[in-house]
């Protein structure tokens, strides 16, 4: 080996010495040997690779760093009272603090769930059924709450005030009613619920409840209700036919789910895509039969015989 070959090899860092050593392989004695431009490229090689893993390392030493800086202790946050001034940029912040929240309510639900349960079954009749199951999904689970509010956190920048007030389906029932019953008997369920619920009241009553036109993606009735009784934790009660809670549960929701991710803006709805999911939803709403003696008037109607009922 030529001292230019031994030299320029010499004065590379330790590692590249070591890295040699260990390859033990001929044919790099062989590269050495026949002249210095298979030393340099063997050489450039080398160091490229010695370069690279040391810019790999920097890299995870800063981005170690960087993590430390915002870690977030879980137990400081836990023993914090909530509210807006809890609320800051850290997504690991938003994300505990959902957690927590969704916590904090369901633990709250848990407390008159049985009562709610109660009346909602006192409130059947042979036209009005509960939806199968109802006892399994009539508290939102918490994954499901959790992950409202983090979104609402993160994208709305909502504050936990505003969050807790307005969230209105965690605890939530679903009557199917018969066809031609089906405004006699939502309007006596809402008169039921006033009556045994005490001082009850819509939680937005400027919201619109009746959503039997097109182009809303979803058909019946849906309400949110609270009462004293009930702590004034809101109720979310919908009203289906056994046409709508069909349709929309295998074929309106999953194509509402899939709109909602990838619909989200103004630009993306004009997409091809986003465009044929609205048509399907607008196709499956039209199959849907509305219910007799049922228009958009009824929003106020349904609360006005309510009002009346009280008085």
């Amino acid at each position: 080996m030529s001292n230019t070959s031994r030299f320029c090899f010499d004065n590379l860092p330790n590692q590249i010495s070591n890295l040699k050593r260990e390859l033990k392989i001929e044919i790099i004695h062989k590269f050495f040997s026949t002249g210095s431009i298979f030393n340099t490229l063997l050489t450039t090689i080398i160091y490229n690779i010695y370069y690279m893993n040391n810019k790999k390392n920097k890299t995870k030493k800063k981005l170690k760093k960087s993590e430390k800086k915002i870690k977030l202790s879980k137990s400081s946050i836990l023993n914090e009272s909530i509210s807006d001034s809890t609320i800051q940029v850290g997504d690991k912040r938003n994300r505990i603090i959902a957690n927590r929240v969704a916590g904090q309510i369901i633990n709250l639900s848990k407390t008159v769930i049985k009562d709610i349960k109660k009346l909602m079954e006192s409130l059947q009749s042979k036209s009005s059924k509960l939806s199968d199951n109802y006892s399994k999904f009539m508290i939102k689970s918490h994954s499901s709450l959790s992950d409202k509010i983090y979104k609402r956190l993160k994208y709305d920048k909502q504050s936990i005030d505003s969050i807790k007030k307005n969230l209105g389906d965690y605890i939530r029932f679903t009557y199917i009613i018969r066809q031609n019953k089906y405004k006699e008997e939502v309007t006596r369920i809402i008169k039921e619920l006033y009556i045994q619920g005490g001082m009850c009241s819509p939680l937005k009553p400027n919201k619109k409840v009746v959503m039997w036109d097109l182009g809303d993606y979803y058909q019946g009735i849906n309400t949110v209700y609270k009462c004293n009784k009930f702590k004034n934790i809101p109720i979310e009660i919908q009203f289906h036919t056994q046409s709508s809670i069909k349709t929309k549960e295998l074929k309106l929701h999953p194509l509402y789910e899939k709109y909602r991710k990838k619909c989200k803006t103004d630009e993306k709805k004009k997409l091809e895509l986003c465009k044929t999911l609205s048509k399907k939803m607008l196709d499956y709403e039209k199959s849907i039969i509305i219910p007799k003696g049922i228009d958009q008037s009824d929003n106020k109607i349904i609360i006005e015989n309510v009002v009346k009922f009280i008085k």
